[in-house]
């Protein structure tokens, strides 16, 4: 492996790890002790399987393989997009035999890490033990697992160029502008759009997140060391050498890292679930099989994106990089085939001799990702193409020379970020603009995505093995397959009780301002009212203002809107289906006597994020009609925490326990609660993680 520079449910069985319902063999690594007094004539080898046994057979071994993995509903929604047909998709969610392992186990050769997309589990064996393997009746093939060599990147020749003045932008991005000013996110988030509603996985070194500011307000669904078999992705004390998660912070950051005035990621309103999956000690080098169990567990886990700024070449010479023999890049090219789109780091072989991308990066399917400077010179460092069958790579650039991240340790100037280089950091990037066309378009498959990439990249009209289709547009590419809204509309109530809902909307060809509209449904529930929006006072922004609603009352509604070429389209996209739930507009009653405390007031939760309960506390500087409620991101309304008349000033607090109004427990996740008190509004985000 080269690295280019809540979390699961586990019970233990034997020596298998079972974690959200998805049944891997997984064994700690060997410590440096291990490896010495022992193990040091050993290697991990893959153990291919000659076939998968029926369910039947498959049951009557559940101590070992496990039930059937139950895919989550999430997963089940994305694989509406697999290009992989359902037949084929039921054997990868299969498992590897427990018969097969059972066998193994017994002849003293206990599997570490089963892959039921390979139908293979990895050992660790002596040469001398490879060919008693291969001889067993249900034993395709042994091969080595692939390791890690690290490649170290050349120091930039020169200091940063001075960053650009930042123009007026949404958002302050500080150090973090050029790197994003390059591939034009700043304009994408200038219309609204950031990720929400998208799931990205992290494949790395491992994670200091909770302490630094970047990542205050991330939201991490769930997390997972598959080296160590714990779900602690930070370094341990005695099991991680020092640095250990310091590459996988730096990725983090760079994808959707949030603190303004110093670093802000392309997708900062994603989700993100962590997977640690390489070991930088040099006793126990990094193999490719944890990776292997990671990526399909984030697929099981229902991801969008992967990012991962990892590869692999041990073991295999250029004639292997053909898009078919690596098993990082068969993998990755399932996933793909499930409807994940897999943005992996080209490498950082262009000064050696090897030179081309590598492993999983040659995949037909994975978006391979180079590296430029802040002048859009290709680095020398960055892999070239083409694959051993001759296709274009890398897919794109973006830069990664001198960027910004953040550091989970302070420098000797005390500072929590740092300037790095590499395809490690220019892929997380290119991951980022993914999750804007997807939370811009859900309804993309990977190929889709990809295809808006490239197309909209500055070399599109002549590819070649060093830019590939050149450097990513992050604005041109949301808008490349249709319109492009604001992920979310943005509401308020005045004190006059209107509702007023602004949303952005453009197209490349220009919106036609008489065909955007508003559509909504009232208690009856049919959306067979609209109302023309008129401009907002920013760019490509709309409005509507309702003035006749009864007090108390809120709308489901939908975006319709058409462009200069007559094409049309909804927002959400599977409108009416799904729709946005409105603010209700507040009932006026007369106050008492005012009372301390002396202004209404909405607290921020605590704990946040939180599991199972947290608690929210307000002030009411007036007896009034209070609410308050609990909505999804897409402004559905999940739980009635309050909803009183008549209520004294004073300090209050609610205790949430994640359930629903009928008692339900919801998903991991992003959800709003809205206090309501006489005329006073407020909404706040808190994250509930399973």
């Amino acid at each position: 492996m080269i690295c280019f520079s809540a979390a699961p449910m586990i019970a233990r069985f034997s020596t298998y790890l079972f974690l959200a319902s998805l049944c891997l063999n997984i064994t700690p690594r060997q410590t440096s002790a291990q490896t010495r007094n022992g193990h040091a004539d050993h290697r991990k080898y893959w153990v291919f399987f000659s076939d998968k046994l029926s369910d039947e057979k498959q049951a009557e071994h559940a101590d070992f393989s496990g039930r059937m993995q139950q895919i989550t509903q999430r997963a089940q929604q994305r694989r509406g997009k697999a290009s992989i047909r359902a037949q084929k998709r039921q054997w990868y969610d299969t498992p590897v035999s427990g018969t097969y392992l059972a066998r193994l186990a017994q002849l003293g050769y206990e599997p570490m890490v089963a892959s039921r997309w390979l139908n293979a589990a990895s050992l660790l064996l002596k040469e001398t033990d490879v060919r008693r393997i291969e001889a067993l009746p249900f034993v395709r093939n042994v091969r080595p697992v692939g390791k890690f060599v690290d490649t170290p990147v050349p120091a930039p020749k020169s200091a940063r160029p001075q960053q650009n003045v930042q123009q007026q932008h949404t958002y302050d991005y500080g150090s973090s502008f050029t790197q994003n000013e390059l591939i034009n996110v700043p304009a994408v988030h200038d219309l609204g759009i950031t990720g929400v509603g998208i799931l990205i996985g992290v494949l790395d070194t491992g994670f200091k997140y909770r302490t630094h500011e970047a990542f205050l307000e991330m939201n991490i669904i769930a997390e997972f060391d598959f080296i160590d078999n714990d779900d602690i992705t930070e370094d341990e004390p005695g099991k991680d050498p020092s640095g250990q998660h310091s590459h996988g912070t730096r990725t983090l950051s760079t994808v959707g890292g949030f603190q303004e005035g110093q670093l802000i990621g392309p997708a900062f309103d994603a989700s993100f679930i962590l997977g640690k999956t390489e070991d930088i000690s040099q006793e126990v080098p990094a193999e490719e099989d944890y990776w292997i169990a990671g990526i399909e567990w984030f697929e099981a886990q229902g991801v969008d994106v992967v990012t991962s700024s990892l590869g692999y070449i041990d073991f295999y010479d250029t004639s292997d990089m053909d898009g078919n023999t690596a098993v990082t890049t068969v993998a990755a090219d399932i996933a793909a085939g499930l409807g994940v789109v897999v943005v992996n780091s080209a490498g950082n072989e262009g000064n050696s001799v090897w030179r081309i991308m590598i492993a999983p990066a040659d995949g037909d399917s994975v978006i391979a990702v180079g590296a430029v400077d802040a002048s859009n010179q290709i680095t020398s460092f960055s892999s070239v193409g083409p694959t051993a069958d001759g296709r274009i790579k890398p897919d794109v650039v973006a830069m990664g020379t001198l960027v910004y991240t953040a550091s989970p340790a302070p420098d000797v100037s005390n500072s929590t970020y740092a300037l790095v280089s590499g395809t490690s950091f220019s892929c997380p990037l290119v991951a980022g603009v993914a999750a804007l066309v997807l939370s811009t378009h859900p309804q993309l498959t990977p190929m889709e995505v990809r295809d808006a990439l490239r197309l909209t990249a500055d070399r599109a009209a002549n590819p070649d093995i060093s830019y590939g289709w050149g450097l990513v547009d992050a604005y041109q590419a949301v808008l490349y397959h249709g319109m492009a809204f604001s992920n979310l509309p943005e509401m308020a109530v005045n004190t006059s009780a209107e509702l007023k809902v602004s949303i952005k909307v453009t197209s490349q060809f220009g919106i036609d301002p008489t065909q955007v509209f508003l559509v909504y449904a009232r208690s009856d529930g049919n959306f067979n009212n609209e109302v023309m929006m008129a401009r907002g006072t920013e760019a490509h922004q709309y409005t509507a203002t309702f003035s006749t609603l009864a007090g108390g009352e809120a709308i489901d509604f939908y975006f319709r809107a058409a462009d200069s070429s007559g094409a049309q389209t909804v927002h959400p996209f599977n409108a009416p289906d799904y729709s946005f739930r409105s603010l209700e507009l507040p009932v006026t009653v007369d106050s008492q006597e005012p009372s301390l405390p002396t202004a209404f007031r909405l607290q921020q939760n605590y704990p946040n994020p939180f599991n199972p309960t947290t608690t929210i506390t307000y002030a009411l500087a007036a007896a009034g009609e209070v609410s308050l409620k609990i909505f999804n991101i897409l402004g559905q309304e999940i739980r009635t925490l309050l909803s009183e008349t008549g209520r004294p000033a004073g300090l209050y607090s609610e205790v949430w326990d994640g359930t629903d109004n009928h008692g339900r427990s919801v998903a991991t996740g992003v959800y709003v609660y809205r206090l309501e008190a006489n005329e006073f509004v407020d909404m706040k985000k808190m994250v509930l993680i399973r």
